[in-house]
């Protein structure tokens, strides 16, 4: 016995219709993950809040970038050398401070908020010279 062509376009169009419905569903179990995951991650990796600075429990900023963001600290070789080539630079709201030490110097409380800026927004932001990027610290008074 052969199938009636309206049973074969009927049960075609629910495969079909059923491959669709498994596909949305799909795309929305991922789509929920990743909202629940981005809400988990409450810190975003280029600013260090107010909140996160007094839960780390730190003496000084340095101690803070250290427990919390390591990979700030870190310098990638640069193929372009100078003899001022410093580091990650430090910024006091807009001001340069100078290097990586400032951080030890400062207390954890000298500080609202941190923000890293890589290579290219470090220079465009700030100015030549910050070939390993900026950490910028925001004080209650800036």
């Amino acid at each position: 016995m052969s199938r009636s062509p309206r049973k074969h376009v009927s049960g075609l169009i629910r495969r079909r219709f059923c491959s669709g419905l498994a596909c949305a569903t799909l795309l929305w179990f991922a789509a929920c993950a990743s909202a629940s995951n981005s809400q988990k991650s409450s810190s975003n990796d280029s600013i260090i809040t107010r909140d996160e600075i007094e839960n780390s429990h730190q003496p000084t900023l340095f101690d803070v970038v250290r427990a919390l963001r390591p990979n700030w600290l870190r310098t990638a070789p640069s193929a372009v050398r100078s003899d001022q080539e410093t580091g990650v630079s430090v910024y006091l709201d807009a001001q340069r401070a100078g290097g990586i030490d400032v951080l030890r110097q400062l207390p954890s409380s000298a500080a609202t908020s941190l923000r890293f800026y890589g290579a290219s927004e470090a220079q465009s932001r700030f100015g030549l010279g910050n070939l390993h990027g900026v950490i910028q610290v925001v004080s209650p008074h800036g």
